[in-house]
């Protein structure tokens, strides 16, 4: 990984990472170390894996970032697929933002073939928007990094990922993994000498609400009239503008919802006039 990146591409920063108690511990103090950064690991060796800890508990990468007066921090996962980011005044990137940013700088740098980018179902359609003022392909793959490796070998592309911080970069490794993932977020930085923070408001999102209900079977949508003709007329009332995302959850007797439009007050009305079917049908 070391090789991949230029020497010294993080002299002068200061960097709060969040191990999680995990199997990042040992690689990614060293390679920080290596490309010069002034590193500040938190949930090194001090508890258990995971355990109020890395990506699921933010705040405390946070804080430290905030206490330090750092540039930024990144925090892992257990298992050190994934990560997630915050930028120098403490706040937590979102994951689409951190994915946009990404598929610009590649793309930028002539590392995106066919100028097209993986996603999942779940991202939000403001990243796909300001993707496409860039030139860039948005393409949805279902939920699940292995979805999204799967349509990337499909339409011949090197990158893509998830918004909870799984990024598959197929040029460099088969699988995600957070510490390459860190890396390429800092090398967007380094080589358009703009703040993490700066580049991913280059990715506007849209208002976005969703929800889940507990259903007592899972009839077919088609199936479901009331619901079936209100999902249809929603989806028309908002356009291109909008975007409803109804699915039954593989795992558990639930219905996901989700509703994005660039008017906040026409994605909370979307979403009700749909909760309030499925509650009175389902």
């Amino acid at each position: 990984i070391l090789g991949l990146f230029p020497a010294n591409m993080l002299k002068h920063k200061k960097i709060v990472i969040d191990l999680s108690n995990g199997a990042t511990q040992q690689t990614t103090p060293i390679v920080l170390k290596e490309l010069g950064a002034e590193i500040h690991a938190i949930n090194l060796n001090s508890g258990e894996i995971n355990e109020q800890a890395g990506s699921e508990h933010p705040k405390i990468m946070s804080q430290k970032v905030k206490e330090l007066n750092a540039d930024f921090g990144f925090a892992h996962d257990g298992d050190g697929d994934r990560v997630i980011f915050c930028n120098s005044s403490g706040e937590v990137i979102p994951g689409d933002k951190i994915l946009g940013l990404l598929a610009i700088n590649e793309d930028k740098h002539n590392r995106l073939p066919q100028k097209g980018f993986v996603a999942t179902i779940h991202s939000n359609s403001g990243l796909d928007a300001s993707l496409k003022k860039k030139g860039i392909n948005l393409h949805r793959a279902d939920v699940g990094d292995r979805k999204v490796a799967e349509m990337m070998r499909e339409k011949c592309l090197n990158l893509g990922g998830e918004s909870s911080g799984h990024v598959v970069a197929s040029q460099y490794l088969p699988t995600g993994d957070g510490l390459l993932t860190a890396l390429m977020v800092t090398r967007a930085s380094y080589e358009s000498k703009q703040s993490i923070h700066s580049l991913s408001n280059q990715i506007i999102l849209w208002p976005s609400v969703e929800g889940s209900f507990l259903v007592k079977q899972k009839i077919p949508i088609k199936d479901c009239e009331e619901l079936h003709s209100t999902f249809q007329k929603v989806k028309v009332s908002l356009g291109e503008y909008g975007r409803v995302l109804l699915r039954y959850s593989g795992t558990e007797p639930k219905i996901r919802l989700l509703v994005e439009s660039v008017d906040s007050e026409k994605a909370n009305n979307a979403y009700h006039a749909i909760a309030k079917i499925i509650e009175k049908t389902l």
